[in-house]
Order: C-alpha cells, then structure tokens, then sequence
C-alpha cells in the first residue's frame, strides 16, 4: 500500500512539473563554442528524462553483468540443495521401510549434495545401522555428539545400537554397563523423553539402583508414560525387589521393612504379602501375619495368599486345617472355593466339595476345577474313569491363571522382579494365559494391575481391574496377646467371617 502511495505521489509531481512547464512557457537557449542552441522548455525536460531514463537502464545492464557469475553460482546451489533434500527425504522414506541399501545409496548422494549437513548425518547413522554396518553407525553416531543440535539422537542412536548388538545384561548378568552410561547422559539431555527413561529405568533396576529406579518411577508417571496407580505398583515392585536382594545378604531386617513399604502401597499384592507374612512369622509375631493375609485376600484373593494362610493354621490335624481354611475362605469367589477344597478332601467332605468344584466350573473356574474333580472321583469312590473324563476336560479347558509377561506372553510359576525371558523389570501379571497360536492374554479374575503401559508389541491386554488402595491396621498386641491368640485360634476358628 505505501509503495502504490509512493508511485503516486511520484507520478503527481511529474504531472504538475509539466503542467507548470506548459502554463509557462520559455525558451532554453545554450551558446557554446559559436553554437546556438535553442528549444523550448517543455521540449528540454522531456529530453532529460530520457537521458536520465536510458542512464539508468545501462547502469542496470552493467550492474547484471558484473553479478551474473555468483547469481547463476546461487540458482546451482539453490538446484542442488533441493535435490540434496529430496535424496535426504526419499532416504528417511527407506529407513521407515527397512530397505538398508537404499538407505545407504540415498544417504551417500544426500551428503555429497549438502556437504555434510546435520540431517545427512543422521541419515548415514541410521542407514548404515539398518544395513548392519556395525563400526560406520557407530562413527556416524558418535560424529553426531560435536552437533549440539544432533546430540541427544547420538547419544540414543549409540544408545539403541549398544542395547541390540550387546542387549541390557553381559555374559555374566550383569547390567551391561555402557549401556547405563548412554541412558543416563541420554536422560541428562532429554529427560522428558518417555523411551529414554523406560530404557533407563531397566537399566537402573538390573544394576540393582533401587532409590535411581524409584525416582524414575515418578519421572515415567509425570512424563505420561504411567498412570499413578502404575506408578504405586512399579514403586511397590521395587520394594518388594529390594526385600529379596536385602535377605540374599541377610539382611533380614531391611528385607521386612522393604517388604513393608511394598504392602504399604500395594496390600493386595500377593507377592510382597506372602513375604511380609512369613518375615512377620518368622518372628513370632502371627497375629500381623495373619492380619495381613486376610486383609490382602479380602480384596483380592490368590492361591499364594491361601498357601501362605495355610502354613500359618495353628493345628496339624485334618479338622483343625478346615476350620482354619473356613476363617479365611468364607467369600464366594471361585478363589474362596478353589481354596477351600483341597482341605475338604483332606475330610472327606465330598459332598460339600463337589458343591463347591461344580459351581467354580460355572464362575470360571476352570482347568483348576476339573482337575479337583478328577482328583474327588479317585478318593471318594476310586472311580478312575470319570476322573479320567475330567481330567481330558482339563487338557482341552483355558489354562489356569498364572504369572504372565504382558509383554511377550511367556508364563512363569512364580513371581520374580525380572522376566526370566527378557529380564524386563515388572511386567508380571497374573493372567490366564493365551492359548498356543495366539497373542491375546485375558485377565484372570481378579487380577493384579497389569503394567500394560510398558508393552509396545502384542499381546492384547484388557483392563485389569482397579486396586483397592488402604493402609493397614496398626497391630499393636504385645507377644503375650499373641501367644494367647494362638492359643484359641483352635475355637475362634470355627466361627466363619462374614463375607468381605
């Protein structure tokens, strides 16, 4: 808008610089050297416009001239940028699909079109690792940390290779140790980045790091990587982790206060309870022990808490095992049912049994089931063609609830801080595992809190049901009122709870 205004206040003047000249009209005479030369005065202006008109067109011509070698140098170099970017763009464009070679031929033509550029670095480093060219990618990487810009996709580009040609663990175990120190200046750089403090984190937790593990806990939940009820198990889990390194040294003490704070953020994490309870038995103090089970199986029962339960019955004989068993089994889950037969049986009780088996078949019960039945056919009346028949059922039924990897679907027997087939930490659950062929885990009900955050490939978790948070209640019974519990547990245990 100003430039138009500019013009225009240009183009008036002229106009009234020639209307002056034609209202006033003259004479321009020049005499020089005997020559006279006479014109009008309009005539004379209109002359030295042009004048100046054609003054500056050649001015123009010679100014071209002179720039045309370093304007024809820059559309060149305008040229072959552009082409250097779309090597670069169909380069990246390989790496996404796999193709190494390509990758490499694109990154090779990139960098001899842009001279080296950041992002032709980041190309060769990515290409020449795809295409398995282990000491180029781990150059290319490293030439990436004199790059301020580049330096955080270095560190993780080194990161990532250490991780897949040397994995988390050396050959004795052990937490591979360059491997930690990329994660944690990767972390210094970005802290924010969810895969490097995942990364870090195993990282820290296999070097046994357990105060770094529980900060970063916090740090996966502020970046979004957990919710905080994930955030309270995997911080649970770390304790519950610290109790098992702290008694492998003997140090009982420490072992039962990990355990402890494990319960306390988690009451019904079967895992940290049943060691909690056996740290508390193992001290005499069986009132807490079994306030703790009972507490955890209100909430949600599991057979280890029913094991557990068992070995603190304080009577040995069959009857006395099944009042004991009674106290704490007096829901109606399929869990208080499972629980409760194998004692039945101890009884004889094959009525109340096969009760109990048949209406555990109808909430899910399952394999567990059948294979209880198979085992009440046999004692009860040697029938060992029906407990056949029940036990081919079993063969055929879902599995039965197990610790699970919700990561890769591998099962194992008990809980343990890593996975014994990638020694990822956490990543247990107690799960119905997939049937063979497929990679959908369903959730046993109830379920511990699957960590399905950490999963980035299949299986297929549904929602775990929601975790009851609560502290328990503050025992404060001396030894005496303990002692004297015991004592008549033999009567109080014949009198069922109510149902939690």
């Amino acid at each position: 808008m100003i430039k138009i205004l500019s013009y225009a206040i240009k183009i008036a003047i002229i106009l009234a610089i020639g209307y002056w000249l034609i209202e006033n009209p003259g004479t321009l005479t020049l005499d020089w050297q005997g020559y006279i030369v006479s014109a009008d005065t309009p005539i004379v202006a209109l002359m030295a416009l042009v004048g100046i008109g054609a003054i500056a067109i050649i001015y123009h011509l010679y100014r071209n001239l002179l720039d045309w070698p370093s304007r024809w140098g820059i559309g060149r170099g305008i040229k072959k940028r552009s082409r250097g970017y779309e090597a670069l763009t169909k380069g990246l464009i390989a790496v996404a699909a796999g193709d190494g070679a390509m990758a490499v031929k694109l990154s090779a033509k990139a960098r001899k079109l842009l001279d080296d550029a950041p992002l032709t670095m980041l190309l060769s480093a990515q290409a020449a690792h795809l295409s398995g060219d282990t000491e180029n990618a781990r150059d290319s990487f490293r030439a990436m940390l004199d790059q301020p810009e580049l330096a955080f996709f270095g560190i993780r580009g080194l990161l990532t290779h250490e991780l897949r040609t040397e994995g988390r663990q050396d050959s004795t175990g052990q937490v591979n140790r360059e491997a930690l120190r990329l994660a944690r200046e990767a972390f210094r750089l970005e802290p924010s980045s969810p895969w490097v403090v995942e990364t870090l984190f195993d990282l820290e937790m296999l070097a046994e790091d357990y105060d770094r593990g529980l900060g970063l806990a916090d740090q996966m939940r502020r970046v979004g990587l957990i919710d905080a009820d994930t955030a309270k198990q995997r911080k649970a889990a770390i304790y519950l982790a610290r109790s098992m390194a702290a008694e492998a040294k003997e140090h009982l003490r420490d072992a039962r206060n990990y355990a402890e704070k494990a319960v306390k953020l988690q009451p019904s994490f079967a895992p940290a309870v049943t060691r909690l309870a056996k740290f508390h038995a193992d001290g005499g103090k069986l009132r807490k022990a079994r306030n703790i089970l009972d507490r955890a199986w209100a909430q949600n029962p599991h057979p280890e808490l029913a094991t557990s339960w068992v070995g603190l019955s304080p009577c040995d004989d069959a009857e006395g095992k099944l009042r004991w068993m009674r106290r704490l089994c007096a829901g109606t889950t399929v869990e208080d049912k499972l629980a409760l037969v194998p004692v039945l049986l101890e009884n004889a009780e094959w009525e109340e049994a096969r009760r109990l088996l048949l209406a555990a078949l109808e909430q899910n019960g399952g394999v567990r089931a059948m294979r209880l039945l198979a085992d009440l056919e046999l004692k009860e009346a040697s029938d060992t063609v029906a407990a056949t028949a029940w036990l081919d059922q079993a063969g055929k039924a879902t599995p039965a609830p197990t610790w699970v990897s919700v990561e890769t679907g591998a099962t194992q027997s008990n809980w343990t801080p890593f996975s014994k087939d990638t020694a990822r930490f956490d990543v247990l659950a107690w799960l119905v595992p997939a049937p063979a062929g497929t990679n959908t885990i369903s959730i046993a009900p109830p379920a511990q809190k699957a960590i399905a955050d950490a999963a980035s490939q299949p299986p297929t978790i549904d929602a775990p049901y929601q975790e009851v948070d609560g502290k328990g209640e503050k025992d404060g019974a001396s030894d005496a009122d303990e002692k004297q519990a015991d004592d008549a547990n033999g009567d109080a245990a014949a009198q069922p709870k109510p149902a939690a």
